[in-house]
């Protein structure tokens, strides 16, 4: 299960949206960023106005009646009745008790102490993270999504409205998730990799998963435990004890695992870019995932915005790198599906900028925005 540090991760978040506004405010102190001031106005306001402002704003989308934006939050009530959403249990990790009894006991360390703080910026988990306000996320192993507790702060919740998320995007990208996730032979890795990481020397760090760590592409340790762990749950092996001996046979199970993460890698960050670009096709993507954007902007295209036909298609593909495949086929034919994939994006972010605009309608009455 992935580990997180919820309370850190949000204040970062808040934080350094409130420091980039504020930033661009100082830019220029003859002509202050309007929106940076307002958002920085609304930051100092008490918490029951915030609220409040941020209620108007819910209510002012409710009122809006526009087709495109209708169909966007019907999609998410009907993720509110169809997602199975659970309490987060915590982050955990292998035990060495199970997995390699000769090997030392683990603890977390303190998330907030320098030994976390080192690894974090090694591994560098927010890169996996979205850039919007996360309570519910789905779990590719349990193939359900965790409620991880905390609402948002007013000022997250605006900043996401700002930029053209509807009210409780978190839900509805989980279960869009979840109508996309559909290999199933990989939720035993999946299980595995959502694992806290931990070093050799015992320390684990709640903040940051198995999956964060190889994904980092950095040079990572790997205890014996957590080897032996995926020989046991993944490779149903075992064989392996510990101390492993480093011979060509544990060089094999180290490829096996870098296999099963470059699988498991390659199904999850298609399925996270579907569903995010669905929602917002703006969304920032990895440099080397870049390439998804158009064909999933095309796939939406084709499938004119249907959850489910978008799902057939990509089971149908079956994999990351047939579904690319399939879809260079079909624009290397008809190149005019590029245009299609460009239309559904201008109409999607014609959508954000009805919600965008309803926050800013509500900050200018409020006195918080002069443009």
């Amino acid at each position: 299960m992935r580990g997180l540090a919820l309370d850190r991760d949000r204040v970062m978040t808040a934080s350094a949206l409130l420091l980039l506004c504020v930033l661009a405010a100082q830019a220029d102190e003859e002509q202050p960023d309007p929106l940076a001031r307002a958002f920085a106005l609304f930051a100092e306001m008490d918490l029951e106005i915030q609220q409040a402002m941020i209620q108007d704003i819910h209510a002012r989308l409710a009122e809006i009646e526009d087709p495109g934006l209708a169909d966007l939050l019907d999609l998410r009530e009907r993720a509110r009745r169809e997602l199975a959403v659970k309490p987060w249990p915590g982050a955990c990790f292998f035990e060495p008790s199970i997995y390699a009894p000769v090997q030392q006991a683990r603890s977390f360390v303190p998330a907030g102490g320098p030994d976390a703080a080192a690894q974090y910026e090694l591994i560098r988990p927010w890169e996996n993270a979205p850039q919007y306000f996360r309570r519910v996320r789905y779990d590719y192993a349990r193939n359900h999504a965790f409620d991880l507790g905390s609402p948002p702060a007013p000022s997250q919740s605006l900043a996401d409205l700002l930029y053209g998320y509807p009210p409780d995007a978190d839900l509805l990208i989980a279960w869009l998730e979840q109508q996309f996730d559909h290999e199933r032979s990989l939720d035993a890795i999946a299980d595995y990799f959502e694992h806290a990481y931990c070093d050799r020397a015992g320390n684990c760090y709640s903040e940051i998963t198995i999956y964060d760590a190889f994904a980092s592409q950095s040079q990572v340790e790997m205890s014996d435990v957590d080897v032996i762990a995926y020989a046991r749950l993944v490779l149903r092996d075992r064989s392996y004890v510990s101390p492993i001996p480093p011979d060509a046979r544990r060089q094999r199970l180290y490829d096996r695992i870098r296999d099963g993460f470059l699988d498991y890698f390659k199904s999850r960050v298609l399925t996270e870019a579907a569903a995010n670009l669905f929602v917002n096709p703006e969304t920032p993507l990895r440099d080397e995932h870049e390439g998804l954007r158009n064909r999933l902007l095309v796939t939406f295209a084709l499938a004119d915005s249907s959850v489910e036909r978008i799902r057939a298609r990509l089971i149908q593909a079956g994999d990351r790198d047939s579904f690319i495949a399939a879809i260079d086929a079909l624009t290397e034919k008809d190149a005019g599906l590029f245009h299609a994939g460009e239309a559904w994006q201008r109409e999607r972010n014609r959508v954000r900028w009805l919600v965008a605009n309803a926050a800013r309608s509500v900050l200018r009455e409020r006195g918080c925005l002069a443009e």
